[in-house]
């Protein structure tokens, strides 16, 4: 017990001690966007509303509610910072290390055998992705049940007690809830019948009972293990089904027209053979393998005659060496799911997906490696030395490679390196530059994608957005609509278009796509709050049409420089974009908008009188034009004139009185003054006009703390970052609040 101890501090330090370095990697932008920091589900923390939506949702093409809960819980704890998420993963790892030692040892009783194999399951250069990309949780969450569902197995092997038996069936579901991997646990139980449990006397005696099927007290006296294994295989077609709906409503599975279905046979063979070379020959190892261009049959039916041989060699010793054939098996089934006959995704084969497998290609060299040296003299000490040579080997390689996990351009510039054509790797780069503010960098990486994979609609969607943010939403939109021609339900391109239509002046057609986006994505708050605007503007008497100019020429010119002005306000030219207001008002002196925009453009500009002149203007011509009305309460404010702000808010209210912009000034003034019931009460009105108002829910949710009801406070912080996942306040706030 004592050396056992020992062994699992070991293991627990060597894993400690080559992927502590994690705790100063990134979120990458990989799927990590999508699994935690741009998904309002899990940046609003662990709620009722949350948990309910982890066992329902297939976001991201997957159900795995586990995997969500465990990301949630990680966001209250850790918030933003990448440090916590990271460790919480190696948590999970050395976890499962230790949980792998924990069965071979009561399995086998090989001590020694099965802390090498243990180590080479924490070490192996391969199994990096799980811990250093923190969206790969739900592989270690996955196996740590599952290895817990083996472990309550043998003691049920061992005593026959019902209650092993049903805490074996509830581990193995919740690894399937944390990700489908293994559904092919039960296979693996039937294995370890054979060997070492040794409850059957060969791998086809379970197989024989069938036969005896209609006898029923044959069918019992022949002990027959598929019986006791039918709950579990259930479980496993159910998992299949609910995994296959939600990757097929994601678009995540390839139709047999992209790749046919000779090309994934031969694709499965590359794999399975490069997945076994890897065992020994870590090298070289990529985020993302692209999928080739073409198989190469001579070399794939070399690959596949090796395979065939290993099979049959196996078999031919199953008897004498059992380990041999339950870990060439344990490896060859549970590849099965990801091996690409169901294609998922691009890539033609993951490193990951040998985390568990590769346990069975361990098992075979942990127990056949003793036998081929045991006539050489002081084979003892030789195994020792090439144990520990194998486990330091490991842990070097696995610390370099993961300083290449430590950023997405670390990453993916490493990728390039050995993978040029990778245009998922050209994607990630992009998506990086872009959030770095380098768009010509990103322009180019998008464009680089677009061109080594033509069907990828992101990269058009990511160049369209290079566009909108350079001011450009005219070269924008074609680009977003070649996204949406290639994935027409992406409810994000039908926003991205509907904003870059808003700027080029196409109001109408902005709003048809924010109603499309809002239909395909009933989650997609941005896509609310945008539609709500966008229709509120326009049935508002911003202007009168009897003041608009009849004459043609001049209302085209008028269009063209509100086009004109957006665009320069959106680069940030704000003097360039007063220009073309003041080229609107010459035209036409009476056109209470581009008084109104200026306005806005002064108060940027920190222009206050300026702003006021403006308005005052705007409402002039029009008197009901009440978001001029408000904007004069706001500028007001600025200069400390409280009177003039509480007249002006009263005039908006008077004519709109369900405007929500002026109840959240109302509450803003309120809370400020410490009056906190007042500053809820109009903070709540501003929700009731306007549900998807982040701003309002992130100031409701300070009065409400400050008011002593923490916890709906927490939720409508919450509820501000599900509408808008880049709202930098409320990210700081929940941080802030939630600690206090």
């Amino acid at each position: 017990m004592k050396k056992n101890l020992l062994l699992l501090l070991l293991l627990i330090f060597q894993t400690a001690a080559v992927y502590y370095q994690v705790g100063d990697h990134e979120f990458l932008h990989w799927d990590d966007n999508l699994y935690i920091t741009s998904n309002p589900r899990v940046t609003s923390g662990l709620s009722g509303e949350n948990l309910l939506w982890a066992f329902t949702s297939t976001h991201a093409a997957n159900w795995h509610p586990l995997t969500w809960v465990s990301h949630m819980v990680d966001w209250d704890l850790f918030g933003e910072n990448p440090r916590g998420h990271h460790y919480m993963s190696l948590v999970f790892r050395i976890a499962n290390a230790c949980l792998v030692f924990i069965f071979l040892d009561l399995c086998t009783a090989s001590r020694w055998k099965s802390y090498v194999i243990a180590s080479l399951f924490a070490l192996h250069p391969t199994h990096i992705e799980s811990v250093a990309w923190i969206a790969e949780r739900k592989d270690v969450l996955s196996v740590f049940f599952g290895m817990l569902a083996l472990i309550s197995y043998y003691f049920y092997a061992a005593h026959g007690r019902t209650p092993f038996y049903i805490l074996t069936l509830a581990l193995f579901l919740f690894s399937l809830m944390s990700k489908p991997m293994l559904v092919t646990l039960p296979a693996v139980m039937l294995l370890l019948d054979y060997w070492p449990l040794k409850r059957c006397e060969s791998l086809t005696r379970p197989f024989q009972a069938l036969s005896k099927f209609g006898d029923w007290r044959a069918y019992r006296s022949r002990n027959s293990l598929i019986l006791e294994k039918m709950p579990f295989l259930i479980l496993s077609l159910l998992s299949g089904i609910v995994t296959v709906y939600a990757q097929h409503k994601g678009q995540a599975v390839s139709n047999l027209v992209v790749l046919p279905f000779g090309k994934r046979l031969g694709n499965a063979v590359n794999s399975y053979f490069d997945y076994l070379l890897k065992q020994f020959w870590p090298d070289p190892l990529v985020a993302f393998y692209p999928y080739p261009d073409s198989i190469d049959f001579g070399a794939t039916t070399f690959e596949l005659i090796v395979l065939a041989a290993i099979f049959f060699a196996a078999l031919k010793y199953a008897r004498k060496y059992p380990f041999i054939i339950v870990g060439w098996l344990w490896f060859v089934i549970t590849l099965l799911p990801v091996i690409g006959i169901l294609q998922v995704g691009r890539q033609a084969m993951a490193d990951r997906y040998t985390y568990f497998p590769s346990i069975g290609v361990f098992m075979i060299v942990a127990f056949g490696t003793p036998i081929l040296v045991a006539g050489f003299a002081k084979h003892r000490h030789l195994l020792a030395v090439a144990s520990t040579c194998a486990i330091m080997a490991c842990m070097y390689v696995s610390w370099k490679q993961l300083a290449y996990w430590k950023t997405s351009f670390s990453l993916f510039s490493h990728a390039l390196q050995i993978t040029p054509k990778n245009a998922v790797a050209h994607l990630v780069l992009a998506t990086a530059f872009s959030k770095s503010s380098r768009p010509d960098e990103a322009m180019y990486h998008y464009s680089e994608a677009s061109r080594f994979d033509r069907s990828d609609a992101e990269a058009y969607n990511g160049m369209g957005w290079q566009y909108y943010v350079k001011g450009q939403p005219e070269k924008a939109v074609p680009l977003f609509q070649k996204a949406l021609k290639l994935k027409p339900d992406g409810d994000l391109y039908h926003l991205n278009l509907g904003v870059a239509y808003e700027q080029t002046g196409e109001s109408e057609l902005a709003i048809q796509h924010y109603r499309e986006a809002v239909r395909l994505g009933p989650d997609n708050l941005s896509a609310r709050k945008n539609l709500r605007l966008k229709t509120d503007e326009l049935s508002s008497p911003s202007f009168r049409p009897e003041s608009y100019p009849t004459d043609p020429d001049t209302a085209e010119e008028i269009s063209r420089f509100f086009k004109a002005a957006v665009g320069k306000s959106m680069a940030g030219n704000f003097d360039e974009a007063a220009h073309y207001y003041r080229r609107i008002i010459a035209l036409n002196p009476k056109d209470a908008r581009a008084y109104y925009y200026l306005g806005i453009l002064h108060i940027f500009q920190k222009r206050i009188g300026e702003a006021i002149s403006c308005f005052k203007e705007a409402v002039k011509l029009n008197p009901e034009f009440y978001e001029s009305h408000y904007n004069l309460a706001v500028a007001s404010g600025i200069i400390g004139d409280r009177e003039g702000f509480f007249r002006y808010l009263d005039q908006c209210l008077r004519i709109k009185p369900d405007y929500y912009m002026a109840h959240n000034q109302l509450g803003l003034y309120f809370l400020k003054q410490g009056e906190i019931g007042k500053a809820i009460d109009h903070f709540r009105k501003a929700l009731d006009y306007f549900p998807e108002f982040d701003e309002a829910h992130n100031n409701l949710a300070i009065a409400l703390v400050q008011s002593g009801k923490k916890q709906e406070g927490l939720s409508h912080f919450r509820r501000a970052l599900q509408i808008n996942p880049e709202y930098a306040e409320a990210k700081r706030n929940i941080e802030v609040y939630g600690k206090k």
